[in-house]
């Protein structure tokens, strides 16, 4: 009879068991349904308020592309802007489905804010560089095509970046140079002015007719239909500097800044040609070396 009834209650603890795991299991099974009967539409919702959201930002951003297009606005502040309004938009979008889902934003933007505090201080030189780009296009400092000379370097921008400006440098190499340095440093942009002085000195030699030298080159200026010749432009030839050997003279005219390379190049060839057909002598360093024999 002993071992009948210790049978019978191990048997009976384990049905309670059982019936114990069961009923658990069906509570927190109905608590798992109850939250999904609630949360369910809160996340359809969100989703839909995603999908809506992405596909107005899409509609926007087309719209704002147009209305930049119609005004002409430079190609790099166009896409830089799309590109800052898309993404401040999309921020708010998920912000407003969480929200929807029942999280605190404002746990999010303190997320956020912490987030940018240490990207910033871990990418200060890129936030300069940032900065130095808005300041680039904000205030036009130069555009694409624009010929300019940054720290000893010069050449054309081929693309205005957020955080470097590429240079296409005479000698076809491509220069990559950080915006801080251009809106922090010196820079020259020579394709500002649609108008620039040119200067070209020559030196010629002391026993040289100067009004007859200052004749035939005011011909060679006076002959090229890309120098000016307006009361505003005018031409001038003058004796700029008596060196050691040889007397500077400096021709002075203005010039489209587009042919300014190529019209410096062909005058100093012209009066170099012109030159030696006149017997106008040119001097330039010679040493002269004795030699003793003892």
């Amino acid at each position: 009879m002993t071992g009948i009834t210790e049978k019978t209650t191990g048997s009976g603890l384990l049905n309670d068991s059982i019936n114990s795991f069961v009923s658990t299991s069906e509570k927190y099974l109905n608590v798992l349904i109850e939250y999904a009967k609630d949360f369910s539409p809160r996340l359809l919702g969100a989703i839909l308020a995603l999908w809506i959201g992405f596909k107005i930002i899409g509609l926007l951003n087309n719209v704002i592309k147009r209305s930049m297009e119609k005004a002409r606005i430079d190609p790099m502040i166009k896409a830089f802007s799309l590109s800052f309004i898309s993404i401040v938009l999309k921020i708010s979008v998920f912000l407003s489905a969480a929200s929807m889902l029942g999280f605190q934003t404002t746990s999010f933007v303190a997320l956020f804010t912490a987030a940018g505090v240490a990207v910033g201080m871990s990418l200060s030189g890129t936030l300069q560089n940032f900065a130095g780009g808005i300041i680039i296009l904000t205030f036009k400092l130069y555009k694409i095509g624009d010929y300019i000379s940054i720290g000893g370097n010069e050449g054309t921008v081929k693309s205005i970046r957020i955080f470097h400006t590429i240079i296409l440098t005479p000698d076809r190499k491509t220069l990559i140079v950080p915006n801080s340095q251009i809106s922090n440093g010196t820079m020259i942009n020579f394709s500002k002015e649609e108008i620039r002085r040119l200067d070209v000195s020559i030196g010629i030699g002391y026993d040289s007719d100067i009004n007859f030298v200052k004749n035939i080159f005011m011909k060679i200026l006076e002959s090229d239909e890309r120098i000016l010749k307006t009361d505003d432009h005018n031409i001038n030839i003058f004796v700029n500097e008596l060196r050691d050997s040889a007397v500077l003279i400096t021709m002075r005219f203005f010039v489209q800044s587009e042919n300014l390379l190529k019209v410096k190049w062909e005058v100093y060839e012209k009066v170099l040609i012109t030159c030696r057909e006149n017997n106008i002598t040119i001097p330039f360093p010679t040493t002269d070396i004795h030699l003793y024999n003892k």
